[in-house]
């Protein structure tokens, strides 16, 4: 029995991920048997971002800052300001599974693995959860908001949550410890997987986790210690995310369009019957997570770690719903709705605090065996089970009508800002099938302003449609060619000398020639080119010139990240020997 024991105890990590692979195969299921997908909106967005990565990798023709072969090809500035690294891992992805179904499923589970094993480290970082509630917690947070929308439609707020606990339990350990409270380079890496993923979670963690300073500064021990350990951590962030940081400062120096306006208050957290959105949330899953944050307020003198969890889950649970008033908010601060854009996504700070809260609560009362405490174990268990038993079946109905809707031959592609479609849209599912990943965007492009580089100040919907026609669907004719110093020829013929506008967009950064010269051009809008062209044959290069300084922050971070690999690795190999000796 002890053998049998001690094996739980050292492989406890085994259920957990038991319970990660019930979900694998709960969401993904019918994508699985039917060979189906979920398009929608953010779709060719970030497909189109990983093969901009797979195919100057496959080329070696690399351009840091300008999309050559993604974008339609326009030069536009995407990954070098939107997760640089992630980007890369991704595209780098894309040469194991050799079909954008295979990326799809592959990428699906380890988003779910990334996701509950952060969840499980952050609550075992309390020292304070029983492992069949621990359980019970992660299958809660593996359904709610955002981890599955990267299933549902390639959300990159799935992936921002999926690294959000691992920050959150430095967070834990701050307010647990009175002494040592800060793990530098934990933190800071965490921190800058974070930054190079997705830039909106490192805002919402930096929010999340400055009360958890200011309350381990106020109980620490060694508050000079505290102080100085967080400027180093900040400063080995500000190395490891220089590339990040240097690119919006290139981009900055631009007059750069904003991403479509959204209301706040309509996609703030509503409560409906099913919960199949992000931004959704049923009346008995909103009972058990009221319950989990007045349990933890209630016994603030018993368990000062668990009200702060709990507190610090609620109240961004409340800005996440439309209980706020986000309609008042939006009026006073507008950029918001381009900027921000969605309450609900609070939620991936939200609902892992509240969901390690209530793992707390039920193992601490768990520990009690009087009647009243059995009967309160019980009752908030079994509510919790049946809230999330619930909420799987929801999720799954909605899955399957959504895999029908793609299996359907008028739909394929669901709800989606899609500006280019084919007319038979069976085409899109077989390129989801092909090995030629980049025939899916020949045929299926959105028209999004974000990063666009615009002239005077427009409205979005005015640039998406500008964008549209003179880039997205201007089909004359051009051959493109993508050159080994990265920059992108266009390559035309027209009868007579004249103007002609380019399907490219321009930065202050980019040089444009014309027939191997320096060439004048106007602008309308948005910063799409028209040149002067000449009778017959036509050659117009693009290319970014990245500036010095940028080119010294991005080895920075590229030296940081080589000496942080280097650093562990040689952490990890002497630990070993000890062991060995």
């Amino acid at each position: 029995m002890n053998k049998i024991g001690n094996f739980f105890k050292r492989y406890e990590w085994l259920g957990p991920f038991l319970v990660m692979t019930v979900i694998i195969f709960a969401y993904l299921y019918d994508q699985v048997i039917n060979h189906s997908m979920l398009i929608f909106n953010d779709t060719p967005f970030h497909f189109g971002r990983f093969w901009e990565v797979h195919q100057q990798i496959a080329t070696g023709k690399i351009s840091y800052f300008q999309s050559n072969f993604s974008f339609n090809q326009s030069g536009r500035i995407i990954n070098a300001v939107y997760g640089p690294l992630f980007a890369l891992i991704m595209g780098s992805l894309t040469f194991i599974f050799t079909t954008w179904f295979r990326f799809q499923i592959g990428t699906s589970i380890l988003l779910i693995y990334l996701a509950g094993f952060g969840f499980y480290k952050m609550a075992k970082e309390t020292e304070q959860v029983s492992l069949p509630f621990l359980n019970l917690g992660l299958f809660i947070f593996l359904e709610l908001g955002y981890i599955p929308a990267w299933i549902q439609g390639q959300s990159m707020m799935a992936w921002g949550g999926a690294i959000v606990p691992w920050v959150l339990r430095y967070g834990i350990r701050m307010i647990k410890l009175k002494k040592d409270q800060i793990n530098v380079i934990g933190l800071a890496v965490s921190m800058a997987i974070a930054a190079q993923t997705h830039n909106l979670t490192v805002a919402m963690l930096i929010l999340a986790l400055t009360p958890a300073f200011i309350v381990a500064f106020v109980k620490s021990n060694e508050k000079k210690k505290l102080f100085r350990d967080v400027i180093f951590s900040v400063i080995i962030f500000l190395f490891l995310s220089a590339n990040i940081i240097g690119a919006l400062l290139v981009l900055k120096t631009n007059n750069i369009a904003m991403p479509v306006p959204i209301d706040l208050k309509g996609i703030a957290l509503n409560i409906t019957p099913n919960l199949v959105q992000r931004n959704h949330i049923t009346p008995l899953m909103l009972i058990v997570l009221i319950i989990t944050a007045g349990l933890a307020i209630i016994n603030f003198n018993k368990n000062k770690l668990n009200f702060w969890l709990g507190l610090g889950g609620a109240s961004f649970f409340f800005l996440s719903t439309k209980a706020f008033p986000w309609g008042i908010t939006e009026r006073l601060l507008p950029f918001l709705k381009t900027s921000f854009q969605s309450p609900s996504r609070l939620t991936v700070i939200a609902y892992p605090l509240l969901l390690v809260s209530l793992s707390i609560s039920l193992s601490s009362i768990a520990k009690r065996k009087n009647l009243r405490n059995i009967i309160l174990k019980w009752g908030i268990t079994g509510l919790a089970v049946i809230a999330s038993i619930s909420a799987l079946f929801d999720f799954q109905a909605y899955l399957h009508s959504n895999t029908l809707a793609y299996l359907d031959n008028n739909v394929v592609v669901l709800y989606s800002w899609v500006y280019k479609v084919p007319k038979s849209r069976t085409i899109i599912r077989e390129d989801m099938m092909s090995r030629n990943q980049g025939k899916l965007f020949q045929d299926l492009a959105n028209s999004e302003p974000d990063y666009l580089p615009i002239t005077k100040k427009i409205d979005s919907g005015q640039i998406v449609n500008i964008y549209g026609q003179k880039v997205v669907k201007n089909t004359d004719n051009f051959v493109r060619k993508v050159n080994k110093d990265g920059s992108l020829s266009l390559i035309w013929k027209q009868k007579k000398a004249g103007k002609k506008l380019l399907p490219i967009v321009m930065y202050k950064q980019s040089t444009l020639f014309l027939n191997r010269k320096k060439d004048r051009y106007k602008f309308e809008s948005v910063a799409i080119p028209v040149v002067q062209a000449r009778k017959d044959m036509n050659i117009a290069t693009l290319k970014f010139n990245s500036p010095i300084w940028f080119i010294i922050l991005l080895w920075i971070s590229i030296i940081s990240w080589i000496a942080l690999i280097i650093y562990k690795g040689w952490m990890f190999c002497s630990k070993k020997r000890k062991f060995l000796q």
